[in-house]
């Protein structure tokens, strides 16, 4: 078996494992973005319970995500707001002052609205990333694909961007979301300006 073969059953079954990945995400994440909710009863009443807990317990932004409530629906206390931090799947509660400082520094941002609540979506969204020898760093993928997102969906700008690597100098991005074809080459244009990445490709959208 030549060289050449080798290599394109390995990227073959590298996007098998992707999609596998992304099936995954979902099912732990919930389906995504910007598409038609599936409104299941059972889960809505589920998800509303832990909002109320975290209201009736004041537990800390982190304890609210390890419990499956979405960052979009973080709660705060004692004056402070939800602050999404631009290059990590983290939200901090902050006074408004200290959040408007931040966000000058492009550390983190604001709500804008208010989000619609609920557990349940219905696409996911997953690319793959070529790269030189020198990896390219988690949290600068994640702020650059987020300075491009909030140009379009605040929405899917509050959902977690999941980084998975493989031995072959490919990296591989999973999202919740549903986006525009124009949306999706902006994110692209914007990741191969990094200087380490040669080239970004779109994968097969993973729905329910």
């Amino acid at each position: 078996m030549n060289k050449e073969k080798l290599s394109f059953i390995k990227m073959r079954c590298m996007v098998t494992i992707l999609i596998i990945l992304c099936i995954s995400v979902i099912i732990q994440f919930g389906p995504l973005i910007n598409a038609v909710p599936k409104y299941d009863e059972l889960e809505i009443q589920k998800y509303k319970v832990k909002l109320e807990q975290a209201i009736n317990e004041k537990i800390s932004p982190r304890k609210q995500l390890e419990v499956g409530i979405r960052m979009f629906d973080i709660v705060c206390f004692n004056e402070t707001i939800p602050l999404l931090k631009l290059s990590e799947n983290t939200v901090a509660c902050v006074k408004p002052k200290t959040a408007e400082k931040l966000m000058d520094r492009y550390w983190g941002i604001v709500k804008n609205k208010e989000l619609s609540h609920g557990p349940d979506f219905s696409c996911g969204n997953a690319w793959s990333i070529k790269y030189d020898n020198t990896k390219p760093n988690n949290s600068t993928i994640i702020k650059i694909m987020r300075n491009e997102i909030k140009k379009f969906s605040e929405l899917i700008l509050w959902q977690p961007i999941i980084i998975s690597y493989s031995d072959e100098n490919i990296l591989f991005i999973s999202l919740h979301g549903s986006f525009q074809a124009d949306e999706n080459s902006s994110i692209i244009k914007a990741l191969e300006k990094m200087n380490s990445i040669s080239k970004v490709e779109y994968l097969p959208r993973v729905c329910n």
